[in-house]
């Protein structure tokens, strides 16, 4: 597989566009959106094959990190010419991981690591080398917390792990609203990411082909969309980067650069109307994602691979709950089931699941 841009230090000259685009969404406030690009990924003048990436962000001096699964490994691409050099692997000592982590901000500058087999946060320097352990067993839980949770309506992957959830529940279910809405389908369940400047990046699943962003205040600023589906995991206020496939389903690191945009206007986006949530209510949610465990073995033992498609599961569904399995693939898969009446959300995933710090088959509810 070779990867046909390039990538300088700023990520200020993306080079050779590939089948990514970003456009606009129709009446929605925009930015002068570049297309987006494919980051060259070559090691020793041969180009390096990804089968599997976990955490991916950009670094103060703007160079690309990067954890692969196969095998576990973090790498580090710098330079004008994209120099890749290896700066963790796979071990149980200091600056080693057991899982490819996934990476979140920490104070200033500095990048926090999740090892989710090792239950440990290491500490990495603005630059990505290792620095010292955050924590691990109940401590890593803590982080863990703060670092991804359940909003009403939304899935939430906070951009640090100090910020926590309270500050952002109100605004991220107007957010979750305001997609919805958009949309016209009430109650959907919503992923939103926040980024290190405070931007939230909401999507109705985890690869989409469109990401709608509001300010830290809820209010929109623009859409961006794909030809194929784009996971978002980063961004400040020059590029965005994240992950999507090439046409043999490997995949990519995709930067997508973004003009620094005036302060939205206008009002946030209208909270979600909400009634209080009952333990009866919550008990319901998290029985129905229970009920999805059987049904999505039985779908792997026909195709050897876990399903999005909920009509292949035979899943009865309560009225005026609506349920969304946000991503699978042959090694997991996690869904989020909302009452559209109280805003209760309820989300738990299974093997694989691209949630930091989630213990498997355990559901996590909205307050």
């Amino acid at each position: 597989m070779r990867l046909t841009s390039a990538l300088c230090p700023a990520l200020c000259s993306l080079l050779a566009p590939i089948v990514l685009s970003a456009q606009p969404a129709p009446r929605t406030p925009s930015t002068a959106l570049r297309g987006a690009q494919a980051v060259t990924l070559e090691q020793n003048g041969e180009p390096l094959e990804l089968v599997s990436l976990a955490g991916v962000r950009v670094t103060r001096s703007g160079s690309v990190l990067f954890a692969d699964s196969k095998p576990i490994t973090v790498r580090a691409r710098t330079g004008r010419d994209g120099v890749i050099t290896s700066i963790a692997r796979e071990g149980a000592g200091p600056g080693e991981f057991r899982n490819a982590p996934e990476f979140v901000g920490y104070r200033g500058d500095s990048i926090a690591a999740f090892d989710g087999r090792l239950r440990r946060w290491s500490l990495l320097s603005p630059a990505g080398s290792y620095a010292r352990t955050l924590g691990d067993g109940t401590e890593a839980d803590r982080f863990s917390t703060a670092a991804a949770w359940v909003g009403r309506g939304a899935l939430v992957f906070n951009a640090s792990i100090e910020e926590g959830s309270a500050p952002l529940a109100t605004i991220v279910a107007g957010v979750a609203a305001e997609v919805s809405r958009a949309v016209n389908r009430p109650g959907l369940p919503v992923v939103i990411r926040q980024t290190n400047n405070g931007d939230l990046w909401a999507a109705s699943t985890v690869f989409a082909t469109t990401w709608r962003v509001f300010d830290r205040a809820g209010r929109p600023r623009f859409a961006a969309t794909f030809e194929r589906p784009f996971r978002f995991q980063f961004a400040n206020d020059t590029v965005a980067i994240g992950q999507s496939t090439d046409e043999d389903d490997l995949p990519l690191i995709v930067a997508l650069p973004l003009r620094r945009a005036p302060a939205a206007r206008g009002n946030p986006g209208a909270a979600l109307q909400t009634a209080p949530v009952t333990a009866e209510k919550r008990t319901q949610l998290t029985k129905l994602l229970q009920q999805l465990v059987m049904k999505q073995e039985m779908a792997y033992a026909d195709s050897s691979r876990y399903t999005t498609t909920l009509s292949r599961l035979r899943i009865d569904i309560p009225a005026g709950v609506h349920l969304a399995i946000l991503d699978a693939t042959a090694r997991g898969w996690f869904a989020m089931a909302t009452d559209q009446a109280t805003g209760a959300t309820c989300a738990m995933g299974v093997g694989f699941t691209l949630v930091i710090g989630w213990s498997e088959g355990q559901p996590y509810c909205s307050n």
